[in-house]
């Protein structure tokens, strides 16, 4: 008999996205489906504007539902879209949901509220029974809050999974009105509460049969107050239920040798190929055309964790080397215009695009020669791992999943470069390193087919998740 895994998420890549969470809802219960046929992983998420815009003509109603959140009844409409040998179902409402952006509104309480809510009155639409509800960050934290606290008697079958992306956003509100927002009761708010605000992210931690994190690094530092922005003692209280599985990429969604979202395709057993992208990039952002010079790149945003600091404190002593550098992301206005400034004193060596996209991403990916992600702290991170599928060397220092996923090169092991101390000297003396490596194009085309040819691909994170399901459901 198959079993069905219920997805919960916020957003899923292909239909809404932000950012890494989006990708693993994409990736993993795509790999998930495709390699059994003892499991199937469904995902659920809300109908947000944008989707229906795109997908409105594909998209079947399965049927609606009242749900009551509190003293409000409001109705939602089930859809559903197969694609990817995935089931993908989307909960609409046009008040909650039917606006310009995912999140960011003073009501975002209330909308998550409502969608975990709301998935839960699913389970009568659905032509299948849930046996587990794997719910991601503090946006499905209260999928399993309702299951655990409402829903129990009405399913006691299902078993529950809380998967925690980035342990900074918790889903942290005052306690006041919470109950009357929710339909919670008094008495449940002491699993809830935490340093006297509510905390849906503690809620489920506490409520969950298992808690998953996006690496085996990060769950041993989210035990810990550095990492753990105060919820260091609860994950040490459950600690005995809690496992690291480091991410994956989609490598069919990222390779070069596919990729038509590239300049020229090419792979690790073709990498002539590859100098053609860069040419292509450097005319694109009207730098000087030199294929021999080193092309360093930053995707990220332009925020504190993912170690901007450090890039903008090196930024002098790395330009008086003889490289180009281009930075593509948006985040705080301080580091955008800071990195600007940089660009207008050497427009011959910075590029600043302060715009997301995944497609020039790609092309940036497959033409630069070194990527720079000096992180303070990095659940998991995807974008080294992309950097390597198109063989751009990361820089990284160790923490989290960059420690688990790339190794210092030496000789004839590693995959790229890493450096543990946090400061300016540590991050520019590895880039030096590199620049090193970099002027013998033998032994850096060695590291260049070493980091491409590494295993990032689901297949061995996705069979843990199914060993944990199996694990679970054994119970």
């Amino acid at each position: 008999m198959i079993k069905h895994i219920l997805y919960v998420v916020s957003e899923c890549l292909g239909f809404a996205s932000t950012g890494g969470l989006a990708d693993v809802a994409f990736s993993l219960p795509k790999e998930i489906n495709k390699k059994n046929e003892k499991y199937k992983v469904h995902v659920i998420m809300p109908l947000y504007k944008e989707i229906w815009q795109k997908y409105n003509t594909q998209l079947k109603l399965i049927g609606s539902k009242i749900v009551q959140l509190s003293w409000r009844n409001n109705e939602i409409k089930l859809y559903y879209l197969e694609a990817n040998k995935t089931n993908y179902y989307f909960i609409a409402n046009s008040y909650y949901y039917g606006r310009d952006n995912l999140y960011g509104y003073h009501d975002d309480i209330e909308r998550f509220a409502f969608f975990s809510k709301a998935v839960l009155e699913c389970f009568e639409l659905f032509n299948f029974p849930i046996d587990i509800i794997h719910a991601n960050d503090w946006h499905a934290a209260l999928s399993i809050i309702y299951y655990k606290l409402q829903y129990f008697t009405q399913y006691p079958q299902i078993k529950t999974i809380l998967t925690i992306h980035n342990i900074q956003y918790q889903g942290v509100f005052i306690p006041e009105h919470f109950v009357d927002l929710t339909g919670l009761k008094e008495e449940h708010m002491s699993y809830l509460l935490h340093f006297d605000l509510v905390n849906l992210l503690k809620g489920a931690i506490v409520l969950s049969d298992y808690i998953t994190t996006v690496s085996p690094s990060y769950a041993k530092e989210i035990q810990t107050p550095e990492y753990a922005y105060g919820l260091n003692e609860v994950i040490c209280n459950y600690k005995d239920k809690l496992i690291g599985v480091l991410n994956g990429i989609d490598i069919d969604f990222y390779n070069p040798e596919q990729d038509l979202n590239i300049y020229t395709n090419f792979s690790s057993e073709k990498l002539d190929k590859r100098i053609e992208n860069k040419i292509q990039l450097q005319k694109d952002l009207a730098f000087p055309i030199n294929p021999n010079i080193p092309l360093l790149a930053i995707v990220s945003r332009l925020v504190d964790h993912k170690g901007m600091d450090l890039i903008i404190e090196s930024m002098n002593k790395l330009l008086k080397n003889d490289i180009q550098l281009v930075v593509l992301g948006k985040g705080d206005k301080n580091y955008e215009e800071q990195f600007i400034k940089y660009e207008q004193r050497y427009p011959h060596k910075v590029r600043v695009l302060i715009i997301f996209d995944v497609n020039l991403a790609k092309k940036i990916y497959a033409s630069t020669d070194l990527f720079l992600m000096p992180s303070k702290f990095e659940p998991c991170g995807l974008s080294q791992m992309i950097a390597c599928r198109y063989g751009a060397i990361p820089i990284v220092r160790k923490t989290g999943g960059l420690g688990d996923s790339i190794k210092d090169y030496n000789s004839n092991t590693g995959n790229g470069f890493v450096f543990e101390e946090y400061s300016s000297n540590a991050l520019i003396n590895k880039i030096n390193q590199a620049l090193r490596l970099y002027s013998n194009q033998e032994e850096f085309r060695k590291l260049r087919k070493l980091a491409m040819t590494t295993d990032f691909s689901w297949q061995k994170s996705s069979q843990e998740y199914l060993d944990l399901y199996q694990k679970l459901l054994a119970k």
